[in-house]
Formats: C-alpha cells, structure tokens, sequence
C-alpha cells in the first residue's frame, strides 16, 4: 500500500478550499510524514473556484523559476488574499 512518504520524491502541494473536500485532506495531512508534502486549506473557497486562478500562479511561478530545484512555495498566507470570501 504506497503512501506519501514513498511515492512523494518531489515538493507537492495540495491545496484545497475548505468548504470543498478538505476534511478528508485533513486527515490525510495528519497522517502525512513526508517533508515534500505541504497541505494548503484556503477558506472561503472550494474545489471549483481555486482551480483557474491557482493554476495560472503555478504556470507563472514555474516558468519563471529557471534554477535547478524549485525556488517557489505556496502557502495559506500567501495565497489566501486571492479568495477574501
């Protein structure tokens, strides 16, 4: 039975809102032990609404990273001003 902190060798974000499906994310979050694993709850979101927006930061964020390892982070408190509510 793979878990994160075998089949994760690469920095990964999961980022949900929380009125969407966090609460099993959450759980998973609990039982995370790999450092390369970061959870990101964003309220006054759900699912649906972070998509566009989140996608086109990710785009912006990794052509504008030319280094050899990723030099970005999302966080709940850099992106959560994108979703006041």
């Amino acid at each position: 039975n793979p878990s994160l902190a075998t089949c994760n060798r690469a920095p990964t974000f999961v980022i949900e809102g929380q009125d969407g499906n966090w609460l099993p994310l959450h759980a998973l979050e609990g039982a995370n032990e790999n450092p390369l694993v970061t959870f990101v709850p964003l309220r006054n979101t759900n699912h649906f609404v972070i998509l566009t927006p989140l996608n086109t930061l990710i785009a912006k964020q990794t052509l504008a990273d030319i280094g050899p390892s990723p030099s970005f982070a999302l966080s709940a408190e850099a992106l959560q001003p994108m979703f006041p509510g």
